[in-house]
């Protein structure tokens, strides 16, 4: 799975960044609105639980609840080419500096998956947390921005082609809210493809709403002000490929989450 999978002609559509934070430079012609991981300028890992962290016994933790979270329907042996495979993160989804168990379930053909969201309550038990109807993410698509006073953020980035063969990507706030995981639009970019030659034909961008064009400068004037005064963190999170988990003895899946929880 890489980051921004749709865009294969990405000589044409973005334009590199070299940012140290989003209000140092400014954006200049047209691109991706979200830089790929490369071209951060932050390389901590989001949500670090410090050295004082017993990461086994957090695993232990976990894989004592496994059949509250295991999920039964798994992808083949190999996974589908072209797919999104079954599989299992560690990752603070909630920025509260507590990783939560993401069950990422297949994403057919789409960009992002339905992924379902496991956490310890107070008492020890685990609970799943709700959220949004419709709103489907993978944890590669995500970017974590951090404002200067600390702040932080992510952007979901989800693409799919519509009845009119436009590829619509779309990059969305998400957050908690009440308890359910949200996420509110900030952009929208539309890419047609040349059928013959497979170049790009056209790229418009849209405005949170999805329906007010933005000329490039628009556009660029719109991201500087949205992303003003905070960088990006790069997120490395582990990915257990449920067809791997299945045939792991207890020890190695012990040995997987312990790994996953220190990434």
């Amino acid at each position: 799975m890489k980051f921004n999978k749709i865009l294969t002609t990405a000589v044409i559509c973005i334009l590199a960044l070299s940012l140290s934070s989003c209000s140092s430079g400014g954006l200049v012609g047209v691109h991706n609105p979200v830089p790929n991981k490369a071209q951060t300028a932050d390389s901590s890992v989001a949500s670090s639980q410090g050295d004082a962290v017993n990461y086994e016994s957090e695993a232990k933790k976990w894989l004592d609840k496994e059949s509250l979270w295991l999920n039964a329907d798994r992808m083949p042996e190999n996974g589908i080419n072209g797919v999104y495979s079954t599989g299992y993160y560690l990752f603070d989804i909630d920025l509260d500096k507590s990783k939560e168990l993401l069950v990422q379930l297949g994403g057919e053909q789409s960009q992002n998956c339905k992924t379902l969201i496991y956490k310890f309550d107070d008492a020890g038990d685990i609970t799943q947390l709700s959220v949004e109807s419709g709103l489907s993410f993978s944890v590669q698509n995500l970017t974590l921005w951090t404002y200067r006073d600390g702040t932080e953020f992510y952007i979901n980035e989800a693409t799919l082609k519509n009845e009119s063969d436009v590829f619509i990507t779309s990059w969305n706030r998400m957050s908690f809210a009440d308890g359910t995981l949200t996420q509110k639009p900030a952009f929208f970019q539309h890419i047609v493809y040349d059928k013959s030659t497979g170049n790009v034909d056209s790229l418009r961008y849209f405005d949170s709403d999805g329906k007010s064009a933005l000329t490039d400068e628009q556009f660029i004037e719109a991201y500087n002000k949205y992303f003003k005064d905070c960088m990006q963190t790069v997120i490395e999170p582990l990915f257990i490929q449920s067809a791997d988990w299945h045939y792991y003895t207890q020890n190695q899946k012990l040995s997987a989450l312990t790994d996953a929880l220190k990434k």
